[in-house]
């Protein structure tokens, strides 16, 4: 069910792609620097997610002897380490701030159900709000992208006059 919706997703990302960020700066090619670091940046991020599948592992063990909430502050973590881990490594900012975010999502969520009764656990308003706000965010960045950068004039057409 959910399947046609991502796919619909990924046709209008790769069509804007396509139609709207090539033809204004065309095809980057990164340098060894950067594709050293991606590198990194990916060992280092199988590493932190093989030890967050432990601690999950090890907390499933034992469910009964931890607080329910430690589950939440551990989900927490592993989101705060995974987005600022990318951060420092794609030297991508902004990701500090979704990764801090991130983190609170689950713990306000948590606030949410015990002491309003929020269904789900408040997750669905939580990180449907914080989904709002990056998509808000990203529409921004795009609008200013083509602000900046705006469509190349066909220099094959430009001379031609439509009479």
């Amino acid at each position: 069910m959910l399947s046609p919706f991502l796919a619909v997703i990924f046709l209008v990302l790769w069509l804007v792609k396509k139609r709207v960020i090539l033809p204004r700066v065309g095809i980057v090619e990164f340098g060894a620097w950067r594709k050293k670091r991606t590198i990194r940046f990916n060992v280092v991020m199988f590493l932190v997610l093989t030890v967050a599948f432990v601690l999950r592992f090890l907390s499933k063990v034992k469910i009964e002897s931890i607080p329910g909430w430690m589950h939440v502050a551990q989900f927490s973590l592993i989101f705060l380490a995974g987005f600022c881990i990318a951060a420092y490594f794609l030297n991508f900012t902004r990701l500090y701030v979704y990764g801090v975010l991130v983190a609170l999502s689950p713990l306000i969520g948590e606030l949410l159900n015990v002491y309003f009764k929020a269904r789900h656990y408040g997750y669905p308003m939580t990180f449907g709000i914080l989904a709002g706000l990056i998509i808000f965010t990203g529409l921004v960045l795009l609008v200013r992208f083509l602000q900046v950068h705006p469509m190349p004039i066909d220099q094959s057409s430009a001379g031609e006059t439509s009479e």
